[in-house]
């Protein structure tokens, strides 16, 4: 399981866009949502949209990421995907956060099938 867990975060890291080029954007509108899950429990939920200018075009597109620093009319950096100037990630994000978004929900998956199999061989 660490072998699959260290290649999938190789993939993950190799199309990472740490690499992809910076803009500056404007935070156009933030929409708060608050959601319950299967237990029950709230949780708030923040869309962020901003508009930014790639070689001359502008966009108008959801961020990934929300602080609660952020406000409307505020600049912020963004990367994007000079292959697709509407795939955007928020630049202010440590790459060791980025990570941890990924690899937290991957490490929980992979307990659990450990788990699972686990039960299963004991069988």
């Amino acid at each position: 399981m660490l072998v699959v867990s260290i290649v999938m975060l190789n993939v993950i890291s190799a199309t990472h866009p740490k690499d992809w080029p910076k803009t500056t954007g404007v935070i156009q509108k933030i929409d708060h949502e608050v959601v319950y899950n299967s237990e029950n429990s709230r949780e708030d939920v923040y869309h962020v949209y901003v508009k930014y200018t790639v070689n001359g075009k502008a966009y108008d597109e959801e961020l990934d990421y929300y602080t609660s620093e952020y406000r409307e009319g505020a600049e912020v950096e963004i990367l994007y995907d000079p292959q697709n100037p509407m795939n955007i990630a928020a630049a202010d994000i440590s790459t060791t956060l980025r990570y941890f978004k990924i690899a937290i929900p991957v490490s929980a998956v992979l307990m659990v099938l450990t788990a699972i199999w686990s039960v299963l061989k004991g069988r």
